[in-house]
């Protein structure tokens, strides 16, 4: 995989670092709020991903870019909360292979009830034995997309764990706005094409904890970035070339 050692807007990625580092990145210059998930905010038309050629075990809906998980945190019988959280990728093309230069992740949570608790905190990369890449998500520029924020005022406190299992977690507590039932808050992650995606685990942390799943950018040993075509493909691409050039020689 091609790992982004420099990241956008000067900001030094901390990969491969003997000893884990957290990174918050509220604050930082790539830390930009958006207005709406737009080509205008983003720099290009979000165009869903097709995703079905990748090794991801969750299932997909939408066109193959879309991730839905519902979690619910129950103890004996009350239930203290129950929400959702939906990972949507997009990119400047709709099938993985040379073109794709720009990829985003949509995130959003929504809590339908929590009469008793709200959420906490949701802590991405725990359990699934895919890693996280903590290069790609420190480089990424992201942000809150204001007009799919409802009820929720402030930001989580957004940080990357880079330790030898990479965490990914917005702390809605830490910035004293728990995500509340009827609260949606919604962020965007965005890279170049030189990045994997797959689905990890979720902790869903409060006094009840809960899990769910969400597509993240991954270093996952033997898959390939969206910016190289699927072995499928190469081979098409490969005839199709053969065949042009027996053609010209005719």
């Amino acid at each position: 995989m091609n790992k982004i050692m420099f990241c956008a807007l000067g900001v030094l990625c901390a990969a491969g670092a003997s000893s884990a580092a957290v990174t918050t990145i509220n604050g930082q210059p790539n830390n930009v709020d958006i207005a709406s998930f737009t080509a205008a905010e983003l720099g290009f038309a979000p165009t869903p991903i097709d995703l079905s050629g990748q090794p991801i075990a969750q299932t997909l809906t939408g066109a193959n870019n879309t991730l839905v998980s519902d979690f619910t945190g129950v103890l004996g019988s009350t239930t203290f909360y129950s929400g959702r959280l939906t990972s949507e990728v997009f990119a400047n093309a709709g099938s993985v292979g040379p073109a794709v230069t720009d990829v985003v992740i949509k995130y959003t949570f929504e809590l339908f009830s929590g009469s008793i608790n709200a959420v906490d905190a949701f802590e991405f990369g725990v359990n699934t034995g895919i890693n996280l890449d903590a290069a790609a998500l420190i480089g990424a520029t992201q942000g809150r997309v204001a007009d799919e924020v409802f009820n929720q005022g402030s930001d989580p406190v957004v940080t990357v764990n880079d330790a030898s299992n990479v965490l990914y977690t917005f702390d809605f507590a830490a910035a004293t706005d728990v995500l509340a039932a009827g609260d949606t808050f919604s962020w965007y992650v965005q890279q170049t094409g030189a990045v994997s995606v797959n689905a990890v685990e979720v902790a869903v942390t409060d006094a009840v904890n809960s899990n769910a799943f969400a597509l993240s950018f991954v270093n996952d040993p033997g898959q390939e970035d969206l910016n190289v075509p699927t072995p499928g493909s190469a081979a098409l691409l490969g005839l199709a070339g053969m065949a042009a050039i027996r053609r010209r020689r005719k």
